[in-house]
């Protein structure tokens, strides 16, 4: 239907550019009509019997005043077709005016139309792509969620690895240089291990180190305290805010609950046992956190 629309405009202009000449037309004929009716009123005016009472002067009146309507006569016809022609191109001038102020409007809102409805579609597809692009964004977070979560669990126990252990002590650190409060860590290592690896098979030794993982969770009871598997058949505990004995009561408890626990081996039940060296300390600004590690390290070779 739209293309319609400038064939029906075109008409339109035409159709007022006739009626303003057939309107100016109709005008200038009244207009002729109209003088005429007055010329012939001036003529039956001449012809009234009052006139006619006075033989003396009516030749003379009757003559003066024909005179004068005829000289009107000449005049009005002498003037009417400028007055006339001049109205004609008035009144066409005022329909072109008018046509052409249709046309432009029609054309300017044709094209404001256009561009608001380029624009509505322009914001559509913004607001889709946007829609995509937070969609896509947010898969890309649990992405990489999912991805530092993998980084910072080791696969076989289920616990943190070393890589995360380094991390969060680091930032422990950094909070407890401003509080003031000690730290503790707890590094054990199950004894022999190499030996019941090689007695029972790989297979046996993923499952007594799964199994040790769990027991030492179970044996943490604050929210605070921290587990991790730091390299082979080692683990370590850190403990905040908490003392050097503290946390060597809490390193004999897990020891102990490690050597009372069986673990079947694929062959039948066996226990093992575990060393344990405990480290505290208060962080502080110039002292790097490997200090504490050290510390705990050498505590537990002379537990071995």
């Amino acid at each position: 239907m739209r293309k319609f629309f400038p064939i029906i405009i075109v008409m339109m202009c035409t159709f007022l550019q006739l009626f303003s000449y057939k309107f100016a037309s109709a005008l200038v004929n009244h207009h002729i009509a109209q003088s005429n009716t007055d010329e012939g009123f001036v003529h039956k005016e001449t012809n009234s019997p009052s006139i006619t009472n006075f033989p003396s002067q009516t030749k003379v009146m009757q003559w003066s005043m024909e005179k004068n309507v005829l000289d009107m006569s000449v005049s009005n016809e002498t003037k009417s077709p400028i007055n006339n022609n001049f109205l004609i191109t008035i009144v066409t001038i005022i329909g072109m005016t008018i046509s052409l102020t249709f046309a432009i409007s029609y054309f300017w809102i044709r094209r404001l139309r256009r561009e608001i409805d380029v624009r509505k579609r322009t914001e559509r597809l913004l607001v889709k792509a946007n829609e995509r692009a937070m969609e896509a964004n947010r898969k890309l977070q649990l992405a990489n969620k999912e991805l530092r979560k993998i980084s910072m669990v080791d696969d076989l126990t289920g616990i943190f690895n070393r890589r995360y252990f380094d991390s969060f002590l680091e930032n422990v650190w950094g909070i407890n240089t401003q509080d003031k409060f000690p730290i503790a860590l707890i590094m054990l290592d199950i004894d022999h291990f190499k030996r019941y690896n090689d007695t029972y098979g790989h297979l046996a030794g993923d499952k007594c180190l799964q199994r040790v993982a769990k027991l030492i969770d179970e044996m943490l009871t604050e929210r605070s305290d921290f587990e991790a598997r730091y390299g082979g058949e080692e683990f370590v505990i850190l403990l905040a805010n908490s003392s050097e004995q503290t946390a060597a009561t809490v390193a004999e408890k897990i020891r102990e609950k490690i050597a009372s626990t069986s673990i079947h081996n694929g062959v039948t039940q066996s226990n093992i046992t575990i060393s344990l060296g405990v480290s505290a300390m208060v962080s502080k600004i110039k002292v790097s956190p490997e200090i504490l590690i050290s510390a705990a390290d050498e505590a537990l070779y002379k537990a071995k």
